[in-house]
């Protein structure tokens, strides 16, 4: 690709805006909550929280996997994913995943000091919409067409599939399994 298409633009925005938003969220709850930050793991044993630490790891080598795919190796003109959506689909799912993870944090603090059923299920839900988004990405990226079936594809297959593995079963059920309510 020789110059960027204006829906990448937008995804570019969507993730750098996103991106300093997730970030942002978490300095503040940092900030605003000292010494609070391990109360965050609720009652996640610690031989988990390793798995935790490990896919945390993964998943960010995996975000920067695919989404250098669908940036830089990926003709937004004439993609079809699924045979009915387009290249914006990847901003429509990048927007949910960060604005879901961006509202993560201040939803678990808010629990922490004042515990309620509202935002318990609010929380539950930000969880399973990141994880949602991630796992419609990964389809996403299956079924669209053309696909260059390139070492860098299959990074991004890769990379979906991990961050998609940490946020569809580990904080999405592992994480709200082990947390004390």
């Amino acid at each position: 690709m020789s110059s960027w298409n204006y829906n990448q633009i937008i995804v570019v925005v969507i993730n750098v805006l996103g991106g300093m938003g997730v970030i942002g969220s978490y300095i503040k709850g940092i900030i605003s909550h000292p010494g609070s930050v391990s109360s965050l793991w609720g009652g996640v044993p610690p031989s988990i929280r390793l798995y935790y630490g490990l896919g945390m790891l993964l998943s960010a080598l995996g975000y920067f996997a695919f989404s250098y795919y669908i940036l830089f190796r990926i003709d937004p003109d004439g993609l079809e994913i699924a045979g009915v959506f387009n290249y914006l689909t990847f901003a429509v799912l990048y927007f949910i995943i960060l604005c879901a993870s961006t509202v993560w944090m201040p939803l678990t603090y808010s629990f922490l000091d004042n515990p309620n059923h509202g935002t318990w299920i609010s929380i539950r839900t930000v969880l399973f919409a990141t994880a949602l988004g991630t796992l419609l990405l990964l389809i996403s990226l299956i079924t669209m067409t053309p696909r260059e079936l390139s070492a860098s594809y299959w990074f991004a297959i890769a990379g979906v599939t991990v961050f998609f593995l940490h946020t569809g079963i580990l904080d999405a059920f592992v994480w709200p399994t082990f947390f004390k309510r």
